[in-house]
């Protein structure tokens, strides 16, 4: 399933018309798939998705004879800054497939930025929690949707955003077990993320479809344990991989996440098994189900942002 919604008329217009567009005029220019993956200072979180996600799945892609035509482009750690996501989306000769992993922008529920800069993309320009020590982050640090011009084109491109709340955030918390709190209002209402709204109705040409995650994005996505730092966690990628070889290889969006939808069943099956042992008193590892609980919320969250039947073209 897919989902659309922007704020007038106008914008459904105009991802229709790229839509068509894309589909009309399939683009002849070699086949490009860019993976941009911030690394913070001091942070554990990108430190193990540039690590254990982004790295692994450009090896796994860039040494694959199955895509020999396409070139497989990465921007990671360093390089991976404010200006140079702004300059890769702005010019105006977008990858084919775009795979980014940072954090999301999150504010608390009410703030006047939140509708507009939740999901926010957090860049290498933020200098990591001990040296940042909790002061506001400045807008010279992230990408948001209203940072992207009118000129701007996408046409063509589907983006896989790994972030949190890289495409929308619920109205409750839906982590707040995890955190043995009592489930409460983040947001005043449930609602799609500004970034990949304007990525999908840009004037000039929008993104064909944006990937994302709703609500807090988890660790327990590539990671069979959470953290890798541990020592005990299994890069789990395959997924991924999987997801991203179909989508170069020309199939719908919607087909292509159905190995998110398999994975969301098989956490399920597990986590009620294992709920159900519980309930009949068989002794069960408490953390093991903790971290089962949270993996199997994370895996629920993926969404696509625009029309399921798009597909890469030229592919």
């Amino acid at each position: 399933m897919g989902r659309i919604c922007f704020d007038t008329i106008e914008g459904y217009a105009q991802y229709a018309r790229s839509v068509v567009e894309a589909e009309s005029q399939p683009p002849v220019s070699p086949r490009r798939v860019t993976f941009f993956g911030v690394e913070n200072a001091d942070d554990r979180a990108t430190r193990a998705s540039a690590r254990h996600l982004v790295e692994p799945l450009a090896d796994a892609l860039a040494c694959n004879p199955r895509f020999a035509a396409w070139s497989v482009d990465r921007v990671i750690g360093a390089g991976a800054t404010r200006d140079a996501l702004g300059a890769l989306l702005g010019s105006g000769d977008p990858p084919a497939l775009l795979f980014t992993a940072s954090h999301g922008l999150g504010f608390p529920n009410g703030d006047p930025q939140q509708i507009a800069a939740q999901g926010a993309l957090l860049c290498q320009d933020w200098p990591g929690r001990k040296a940042w020590r909790g002061k506001p982050i400045p807008e010279e640090f992230y990408l948001a949707g209203h940072h992207l011009s009118a000129d701007t084109s996408l046409l063509g491109t589907i983006a896989f955003l790994f972030a949190c709340y890289g495409a929308g955030t619920p109205q409750q918390d839906e982590f707040a077990r995890q955190a043995f709190k009592a489930r409460a209002d983040i947001a005043p209402r449930a609602f799609v993320a500004a970034l990949p709204q304007a990525m999908l109705n840009r004037p000039k040409g929008g993104a064909l479809a944006v990937i994302g995650h709703v609500e807090r994005a988890w660790g327990h996505s590539f990671l069979l344990e959470g953290s890798a730092e541990s020592g005990q966690a299994r890069p789990q990628i395959a997924v991924f991989e999987s997801a991203l070889r179909s989508l170069m290889s020309g199939m719908p969006v919607g087909a292509a996440m159905e190995y998110f939808h398999a994975r969301t069943g098989d956490l399920s099956s597990a986590l009620a098994a294992l709920v159900e042992a519980r309930e009949f008193g068989e002794a069960v590892d408490e953390i093991a189900l903790a971290d089962l609980w949270t993996a199997n919320n994370d895996a629920r969250g993926y969404a696509i942002l625009g029309d399921p039947a798009v597909r890469l073209g030229g592919a």
